[in-house]
Formats: C-alpha cells, sequence, structure tokens
C-alpha cells in the first residue's frame, strides 16, 4: 500500500488513525476494497429503510468526527457505534458513475464473501441519506478541515438526497492489530521456494528462511507451521522478511516497521498481556479459513500462466481491437462477471494445482488457433482470471485481537469477532480474548500484465545465482 497519512505504510491504519488528530491530506481515494464495511445498524441512523442497493437512512451531524479527505472523497466517523462515511466532495461531477463506483465496491466485497466465508469479508453498504443531513454535516465538520480545502464541499448537487458508503472501521475495538501479507502460497516450481520467498535479497542470504519458506508455511494445514512461520516474522529485524507482517497498537502506534521498531514488539505485546508465540498461535488459527480460498485464487496467475498473459493480451488487441481492450477493463469492477468467469466448481471441488493446470491449457489452446469472435471473449474471461489471482498475490490479512475487561460484554460476536477460547480451547491464557480476521487489498489491475511477464522466471535465476550448489 502507499503512503498517504505520514509515514505508515497500511493505508486502512491511516484512515482509521486520523480519528485522534486531523489529517487533512490523507487521500481517501483509494479504498474500493480496503476499509470495508458491514452493516449492523446503529444509533446514529435513524428511520432505515431497504431497497434494492441502498438503505435509506438518517445522519446527525453531532455525530459525525472529521478523519480524512483526499481529492475527492471525504472520511468521517460516527461517534456512537465507530462505523466510517464516505462522502464525496462536490469536485465530482458525473453523479451517475459515482453511484456505479459505490455499487461496484459493494458488489466486489460480495463476491468475495461467497469465495472466502462471509466472516471473514467486510461489506460496505450504500446510504440514501437527506441532502439536508449532508449540508448539515458540512457545516459541522467545515472548521476540522485544512483551510486550504474548505472550498471543496460535500457534494449535494441538485438532488433530494445523496449516496454515501458506510464502512466497517477495521481497527475498532482492538487493542493490537495484527496485517499480514500472506504472498504466494503455491510452490510453483519443484525444488524451488515460493516466489514471495525468492523475492527479497535478504531471504535468498538467509538459508533458515529459504529452507522453511515462511510463506509456505502460512498457508500451511499444520497449526505448528501457521504459528511458526508469523512468530518469525514478527521476531524479525530487517525489513526483507518475506512473510510481511505489520503490528498496531490501539493508540496507532506501528510495532512493525524495519529495523528498530521491530525491537519493540516483544516489549508492547507484554503491556497488553500478551507474548509473540501466543498472539502467532491465535492469529494461525484465525487466519486459516483465508488460506485455502486464497490459494485457489492464486492459483489463476500462477506457474507458466504469467508468461501466457502477455502473449493473450496482444493477441486480444489484434484480434479484437481498443473496443476488446476497454471490455477487459470495465471487467476488471464488474464483480458478477468475475464471479461468473471463476466458476462455482473451481471454487468448490478443484484443488489449487488443477486449477492452475486448466489455466495454462486454456491459454496454449487460445494461442495455438487463429481466433474466431467468441474467443475474444475466452480471451477476456481468461485475463481477468489471471488478473485476479495476481491481485491474491498481494492479499493482506488484518487480524484484530480484543481484550474485553471483567464483567464487560459487547456486541462482538455481529462484528465478526470470534472466541479465542474458541479457536485455541486448550490454552488456558485465553479467556477474554476475541479475534477477527478480515480480508483487504484485493484490487484487480491491468498493469499486472506487463509486469508479471517475466517475474518468476527472473527471481528462479536470481535464485540459482546465490544458492549453495550441491558439491
Amino acid at each position: 500500500m502507499r503512503h498517504f497519512l505520514r509515514s505508515t505504510r497500511s493505508t486502512w491504519f491511516k484512515l482509521m488513525k486520523a480519528t485522534s488528530r486531523t489529517k487533512p491530506t490523507a487521500e481517501a481515494d483509494i479504498m474500493p476494497v480496503l476499509l470495508v464495511s458491514v452493516a449492523l445498524g446503529g444509533t446514529f441512523l435513524l428511520a432505515r429503510r431497504r431497497t434494492d442497493m441502498t438503505t435509506a437512512s438518517r445522519i446527525s451531524p453531532r455525530d459525525m468526527q472529521y478523519l480524512c479527505e483526499g481529492s475527492s472523497n471525504l472520511l468521517c466517523k460516527a461517534k456512537s457505534d465507530g462505523y466510517v462515511l464516505q462522502f464525496k466532495k462536490d469536485v465530482c461531477k458525473d453523479r451517475t458513475s459515482q453511484m456505479i463506483d459505490l455499487e461496484r465496491h459493494r458488489l466486489m466485497q460480495q463476491f468475495l464473501a461467497r469465495w472466502f466465508a462471509g466472516s471473514n469479508v467486510s461489506v460496505p453498504e450504500i446510504l440514501s441519506v437527506p441532502a439536508s443531513d449532508v449540508r448539515a454535516v458540512d457545516a459541522h465538520i467545515l472548521a476540522s478541515r485544512s483551510k486550504a480545502v474548505r472550498k471543496e464541499r460535500l457534494d449535494v448537487g441538485s438532488d433530494i438526497r445523496v449516496m454515501l458508503l458506510r464502512r466497517e472501521d477495521l481497527l475498532s475495538p482492538a487493542c493490537v492489530s495484527l496485517e499480514v501479507t500472506p504472498g504466494c502460497g503455491l510452490q510453483e516450481l519443484q525444488g524451488i521456494p515460493s516466489r514471495h520467498c525468492m523475492m527479497y535479497s535478504e531471504s535468498l542470504l538467509n538459508p533458515t528462511q529459504m529452507q522453511n519458506d515462511p510463506n509456505l508455511q502460512v498457508f500451511s494445514a499444520d497449526m505448528a507451521e501457521r504459528s511458526a512461520g508469523l512468530a518469525a516474522s514478527l521476531r524479525e529485524k530487517s525489513d526483507q522478511h518475506c512473510l510481511r507482517t505489520e503490528m498496531f497498537g490501539a493508540d496507532g502506534a506501528c510495532f512493525g516497521l524495519a529495523g528498530s521498531a521491530r525491537g519493540d514488539v516483544e516489549k508492547f505485546l507484554q503491556q497488553v498481556g500478551l507474548s509473540v508465540e501466543e498472539i502467532s498461535k491465535l492469529g494461525a488459527q484465525a487466519i486459516r479459513p483465508v488460506l485455502a480460498p486464497l490459494q485457489k485464487l492464486q492459483a489463476f496467475a500462477a506457474g507458466n500462466a504469467e508468461k501466457y498473459a502477455a502473449e493473450v493480451f496482444a493477441a486480444l488487441h489484434n484480434q479484437g481491437g481498443q473496443a476488446a481492450v476497454d471490455d477487459l477493463l470495465d471487467g476488471l469492477n464488474d464483480a458478477k462477471l468475475i464471479e461468473a468467469v471463476v466458476g462455482k466448481a473451481r471454487a468448490q471441488r478443484s484443488s489449487p494445482n488443477a486449477i492452475r493446470v486448466q489455466q495454462e491449457q486454456e491459454a496454449v489452446k487460445l494461442l495455438s488457433h487463429k481466433w474466431k469472435s467468441y474467443q475474444v471473449e475466452e480471451a477476456k474471461r481468461w485475463l481477468l482470471r489471471f488478473l485476479l489471482g495476481r491481485a491474491s498475490f498481494q492479499a493482506k490479512v488484518l487480524l484484530n485481537f480484543y481484550q474485553e475487561s471483567q464483567g464487560q460484554t459487547g456486541p462482538w460476536a455481529e462484528q465478526r469477532f470470534q472466541r479465542a477460547s474458541e479457536l485455541l480451547p486448550k490454552e488456558g491464557w485465553t479467556s477474554g480474548w476475541w479475534v477477527r480476521a478480515t480480508l483487504v487489498g484485493i484490487e484487480l489491475n491491468l498493469d499486472e500484465i506487463a509486469r508479471s511477464s517475466a517475474e518468476l522466471e527472473t527471481l528462479v535465476a536470481k535464485y540459482k545465482e546465490v544458492s549453495p550448489r550441491p558439491s
């Protein structure tokens, strides 16, 4: 993820961190998958009425706390229930496309909620609120915004009602949050480590990392293996560890950055009553339901698929022209089309290896014949599957850990939290702890076709250069 709230790297975290102080330069426009929401109801919403795509609601300006804004969007947090509302600014002129974008974001999360367990995906809700409510919020938060952007008011246009996105705050409630980037969970070549294990020079020079392959460890069916992979990453002092993790405290402190900050992880965990081993065990259990379906998506871009992708795309452009490329671009945000091209059978019955083999065979078939009109459509579907696989290589899992006080009760289960004692029934320390795992960061990008065309080949060549040869 890119910087847009000072120097920390996690997009969702930087937006949520703005609750404690104003950050007018925060970029809130990169939110189609991150900071996603679950519609669980709230005291600040009144007279809710559901339609096919939207929920009619009211919002109270006094309940809105300004968070941050980008060039087109502005975020506020509801004080009463902690949900985040995304407002459009009046710099956006095409309101029809705005509504389409909101619905696309929601539909993509709904697709992911069907592919993965629903408890591991957070789906945004589209609200339809009176324009008068938005004007009142606009006036209420004006003083909290930077003077440089106050002329850019919240968008109401001439409409009676305004569409907003309601998103779940993915850091609240949590004593500790851990963002894990599993990387590729597939061994694509026999006797060769996973691609993300080879991607970092530190890993190539570290025989222990290369032998254990932390990326494959975290995808293991063995809980002890998954836990060991997470623990090794949390203890790693270098920013070159192939299993990427970042840890955050409730106050916004980041303990998972490179170098000296890594040394604070164990000290911080002691303060909240956890150890590296304990949080790794609990995280390893909570992340498990995400991993198998994630591997299946990754299989669409594994092995030789990345070499074929550039050839299939070039053939698509030659055969179908710019119109076919434009259709492919539109398909990147079409959740219904993506779900159709993935196929239910592949999701439910096929192994990652079977998916990979079929994807490669279909590419070979496309490239070995002169195309007919229907094969243009087949090529677009093949490329959509490939791009979904590439997006899955960059997927992240956000783990929230929360300890309720004695006698405290809350709607934790409704907010997708699980009791730690149910995940680790034989561990005595889990009483009062809850954990939630949320998949974030899957976003399709056409640039991945060119970027990945020789990635695996290059990594393997680099690995063979530095790896010790048998005597």
